[in-house]
């Protein structure tokens, strides 16, 4: 999204104080709880959603043999950069043997062998990688599999990737800034060897780290604040009622989060995009998310990011303060907005990272979607809190 105004509002607005965390595990698993005045303290945990086997069949699927394309690229300025990146005098041959490299579409394609992609020393990925992430030629370098969260063992914990896959996967990670990532889709494919575990990996990929997230509730005189923080202060929220009965019922000691979502948004959580939610052959995407996050029915026209912005630019107003339930939060470099997510409490935000029909609707850390859109230190994360008037006419 392009917003050449929104550059200018953004640069008023503070960034967000962190609340009080305590981390621990179950079993292995993150565990953590935060509290403050506002909010009141909660309870998260993790869980990992994986893409359904109805939708991964819609995916267009890669071949298994390896390429690395360098747009633009020459025999000469290839090899200077695998030379700089310190490849052994021998895979350095292997690679640029003319029966593995060809001229394709004006790049400088190379078809790596397996072994030489397994024995890529992690130096030797981080000078190669992000030079292929330069062009969409390469579609799993520039956008690849970002493994947030604690620890990539967390991540494969519950996958099905056999166990040469899985030695595959770790030997193969990069990291793209601070962010651990996974570029080589072609290889595990290539080592797989049953239909199984074929489809295991395009389901390993398509996992998205999640929070289950469950709000403790004081006694009832300490109520005030929470019922004004968890109502984003409408007295029209739907969400209050149940709210308010919870707090008066001393037998209810805590609540899933999900619950205290407006509609549209409580619908959605967890879930991935149906055909029917195509709108002019796309797929909601994280601004049509953000924006539509407190209306009972959804506006299709935020799909188009002219018209998105203009709604955030007439709707919203930049936020002078801490922040609150249903702020929207906006990655901007320049006068280009590269997401938006909305913001739940301490570092929780509600998010859809991407149109893809793979990326569901989740509550994910703040720091964790910083680690996909902050890939650079320019892009800075501004918030917007709707305005009162626009919410009333919402409604």
């Amino acid at each position: 999204m392009r917003l050449g105004l929104l550059a200018v509002l953004l640069s008023l607005v503070p960034g967000a104080s962190p609340a009080f965390t305590a981390l621990s595990d179950l079993n292995g698993e993150p565990v953590w709880t935060t509290k403050s005045d506002k909010f009141g303290e909660i309870r998260v945990r993790t869980l990992y959603l994986e893409a359904p086997d109805h939708l991964l069949a819609l995916i267009q699927k890669p071949t298994s043999r390896p390429r690395w394309a360098f747009a633009g690229g020459t025999q000469a300025s290839v090899r200077e950069l695998l030379v700089r990146a310190g490849l052994p005098a021998e895979m350095l041959a292997r690679m640029m043997d003319p029966a593995r490299h060809v001229m394709q579409d004006g790049a400088f394609v190379i078809f790596p062998e397996i072994d030489d992609l397994l024995a890529l020393a992690p130096a030797m990925r981080a000078v190669v990688y992000p030079e292929l992430a330069k062009s969409p030629l390469n579609e799993f370098h520039r956008d690849p599999v970002f493994i947030v969260g604690e620890t990539l063992d967390d991540w494969l914990r519950q996958s099905h990737l056999g166990e040469r896959q899985k030695a595959a996967l770790r030997r193969m990670v990069w990291k793209r800034g601070d962010t651990l990532v996974f570029s080589d889709l072609r290889t595990l494919l290539a080592l797989a060897e049953t239909p199984q575990e074929v489809q295991e990996v395009f389901r390993t990929m398509s996992r998205t780290r999640a929070l289950i997230v469950d709000l403790s509730l004081p006694e009832k005189a300490d109520s005030a604040a929470l019922i004004d923080y968890w109502s984003a202060g409408f007295p029209d929220a739907d969400t209050l009622p149940f709210l308010k009965g919870a707090l008066q019922r001393d037998s209810v000691t805590s609540i899933d989060v999900s619950r205290l979502l407006p509609a549209m948004a409580r619908r959605r959580l967890y879930t991935y995009p149906t055909l029917d939610q195509a709108i002019g052959g796309r797929f909601p995407d994280c601004h049509w998310t953000s924006l539509n996050f407190f209306n009972n029915s959804p506006i299709g026209y935020y799909l188009d990011t002219r018209l998105a912005s203009g709604a955030l630019l007439a709707n919203y107003e930049p936020v002078d303060g801490p922040r609150r339930f249903g702020d929207v939060l906006v990655y901007v470099t320049g006068d280009s907005v590269i997401h938006s997510c909305v913001f739940v409490a301490d570092d929780i935000v509600y998010t859809k990272n991407g149109e893809n029909i793979l990326a569901p609707w989740v509550l994910q850390r703040l720091s964790d979607v910083s680690a996909i859109y902050r890939a650079t230190p320019d892009v800075q994360v501004r918030a917007f809190r709707l305005r009162s008037s626009e919410r009333l006419r919402q409604r």
